[in-house]
């Protein structure tokens, strides 16, 4: 887990300001065993949990290109 976007309700814009949370430790070592850029990881990283508060999930964070992480249903 990278991030997280505390009350997060699919399909509905967030009446809550976040928080969202960055694990800057889990993305550190994410980067050390792919290769990825930590300032870029970073940046995807937060778009994807602020994407969360406008509601979106992972197949609606796909739609606009941001990263995703497990599809819902996926095991």
């Amino acid at each position: 887990m990278l991030g997280a976007y505390h009350n997060f309700i699919p399909g509905r814009m967030s009446e809550y300001k976040g928080p969202i949370f960055l694990y800057l430790k889990s993305i550190e070592e994410s980067c050390a065993e792919t290769g990825d850029d930590f300032e870029e990881k970073v940046n995807s990283t937060y778009l994807h949990e602020l994407g969360h508060h406008f509601g979106w999930d992972e197949f609606d964070l796909a739609k606009v290109g941001l990263p995703t992480g497990r599809m819902p249903g996926e095991e």
